[in-house]
């Protein structure tokens, strides 16, 4: 993902390319994932409208059933794999 402002370039390196199915099945796994909130446009500095990623870890959503986490993980837009 890259944004810019004309002045400033931001650059993230992580490759956003799961489905939200594939985040579920991941947490559902035990994984942790990475994902990305949906951007905030209504915000004028550059840095504050794309969120900072957050790291998912499956405890958190221990026991939820898939429909449920499902649903949890629609407030986020993209989804990466955390290495």
């Amino acid at each position: 993902m890259e944004a810019t402002d004309g002045k400033t370039t931001v650059v993230d390196h992580n490759d956003y390319n799961l489905t939200i199915y594939e985040a579920v099945q991941k947490l559902m796994n035990k994984e942790k994932i990475i994902a990305v909130e949906f951007p905030d446009y209504s915000k004028e500095e550059l840095y504050d409208v794309y969120p900072a990623p957050v790291v998912l870890d499956w405890k958190d959503y221990e026991g939820m059933s898939e429909h449920h986490l499902f649903e949890e993980l629609r407030s986020y837009e993209q989804y990466g794999e955390y290495l």
